[in-house]
């Protein structure tokens, strides 16, 4: 999780972009993170969306997936 007051500069893309890579390395060829309905407010999902992740669970929580192939 980014702070409120960092949000906008990028630092949550690098830090996904580092996730995906290290687990790639280690052989991982999926991405699962689960959030929660009240993040949708502000901007989680949405930001989770533009990097490629995409919702496979029910509306009360959600869980992202993206493959990974880098």
């Amino acid at each position: 999780v980014v702070d409120q007051h960092f949000r906008k500069q990028g630092i949550g893309k690098k830090l996904m972009e580092l996730v995906e890579k290290k687990a790639f390395e280690s052989g991982s060829t999926l991405v699962d993170l689960t959030s929660g309905q009240r993040r949708a407010k502000d901007g989680s999902h949405d930001f989770y969306n533009s990097l490629g992740y995409v919702n496979t669970g029910p509306m009360s929580k959600f869980y992202f997936r993206k493959e990974l192939t880098l």
